[in-house]
């Protein structure tokens, strides 16, 4: 019943994030997948790499303009991958973020005084 359980620890490993009392970072397991990905060549590939950075996108600032030009290849079902300057460009803009990405602080909530 306890197989799955840990106490008296100060960190954990939940659901690809590792929390802390200095607060949550990702996984670098995870983070590394993302940087070791090749270029994409397919669409199904663009769609798997925005689906790993789109897990941890609260910690990349601004993914939605980052993320655009990879986005827009996929508009109108394409039966190709139209591959330029700007999807390389974000493509490795996404991956360096990602592997430079600093802690979430918990929030703190102020309690009202009565």
């Amino acid at each position: 019943m306890f197989d799955k359980c840990t106490f008296g620890v100060d960190k954990v490993e939940f659901l690809g994030h590792k929390i802390s009392p200095g607060g949550v970072h990702p996984v670098s397991s995870k983070v590394e997948a993302v940087v070791g990905s090749l270029t994409p060549t397919s669409i199904r590939a663009v769609q798997e790499f925005l689906g790993m950075v789109n897990y941890y996108r609260r910690f990349i600032p601004g993914i939605t303009h980052t993320t655009a030009p990879l986005t827009e290849v996929l508009k109108g079902r394409p039966k190709t991958l139209e591959w330029g300057h700007d999807q390389q460009k974000a493509f490795s803009l996404m991956k360096t973020t990602l592997a430079k990405a600093t802690a979430l602080a918990h929030q703190t909530l102020a309690l009202p005084s009565s």
